[in-house]
């Protein structure tokens, strides 16, 4: 059984397509959990209308991305979680892709579907997420042309828009680090999932439509401070001291370009204030990862988009 789990924030224009094409899901084996961060607009509404079975848990407030995704992802008994951010349309069989691929492939703990743009469906939104040499997680082929369906392979780590995870790898890593609150999350996750031994695959045959900043389009500063803090905030919880030595100036030279360019669109304050809280760790505290992999096998991962193929291309 899987939990589908969509955190909400005022997102009521997204809400009915995304449930639309849920509700047209080939693969019926599936229980809907939307958790609400206290949205002012008729999301609630919405859902419990489109989908009145559907567990809504309603948050008095925004308590952010991260959070609301944790909420979900224990709200419901499940073998997997399969997390949808709420800007997205899935396709008929992607669920069922999803499903069959962890039955076929039990060495993998997380699946990645492949996303593609909302409006401009031939282009791709992601096909899984990589730890750059700069150590910043990127998109994997984000923007290019969509081509022939390629076949399944082994990345770094999900994109936190739709990711399908085994719920026994989240009761023993935990999910999202809710200090983060929204952007990079991701990341964090897909970097503690590798640290501790778990492996992620690119499902090419499950695809998912993402709008793309659904609910944080509006707000320059709002996006430009926690992505830029939380990219700061995960290298230093999770990179060895010697990995950051190594690839640190490539992260110091992006974060010079990207602040000037931040600066000039308007989000001077913004941006400052994001590095100086990622560079010293404000709000973050004291952490630990859990290592089962040793620290050369994890570089050896750094600026791969892709780190192994499978030998069957049914999924």
């Amino acid at each position: 059984m899987v939990n589908v789990v969509i955190a909400n924030y005022n997102g009521a224009k997204f809400l009915e397509p995304c449930l639309t094409s849920l509700q047209n899901q080939s693969y019926r084996d599936f229980r809907l959990t939307v958790v609400d961060n206290g949205s002012t607009d008729r999301s609630v509404e919405i859902v419990r209308g489109m989908w009145p079975q559907a567990k809504v848990v309603c948050l008095g407030k925004n308590e952010g991305f991260a959070r609301a995704n944790n909420i979900g992802a224990i709200a419901q008994d499940s073998e997997y979680v399969f997390l949808v951010n709420n800007d997205t349309e899935v396709a008929p069989d992607c669920l069922a892709t999803l499903a069959a691929a962890g039955r076929l492939y039990p060495a993998y703990a997380i699946f990645a579907p492949k996303m593609l743009r909302f409006r401009d469906r031939g282009r791709i939104d992601n096909k899984g997420i990589y730890l750059s040499r700069s150590l910043r997680c990127r998109q994997i082929d984000s923007g290019k042309l969509d081509g022939p369906p390629d076949s399944p392979m082994e990345v770094f780590g999900a994109s936190g828009g739709a990711a399908f995870i085994r719920r026994s790898v989240i009761k023993d890593i935990g999910l999202f680090d809710e200090r983060f609150f929204c952007y990079q999350e991701d990341c964090d996750f897909a970097i503690r999932a590798r640290q501790a031994g778990y492996r992620c695959l690119y499902v090419p045959r499950a695809v998912v439509y993402h709008y793309g900043n659904g609910t944080s389009e509006k707000f320059a500063d709002f996006q430009a401070y926690f992505n830029h803090r939380n990219m700061t905030w995960v290298i230093r919880k999770n990179i060895p001291f010697k990995t950051r030595l190594k690839y640190g100036l490539g992260y110091a030279a992006y974060c010079f370009w990207r602040s000037i360019k931040v600066s000039l669109k308007g989000a001077p304050v913004a941006i400052i204030r994001a590095q100086v809280d990622g560079l010293f760790a404000r709000g973050l505290g004291r952490t630990e990862s859990l290592w089962r992999i040793s620290s050369k096998a994890f570089e050896g991962m750094i600026g791969r988009r892709v780190l192994g193929g499978c030998h069957s291309e049914e999924y």
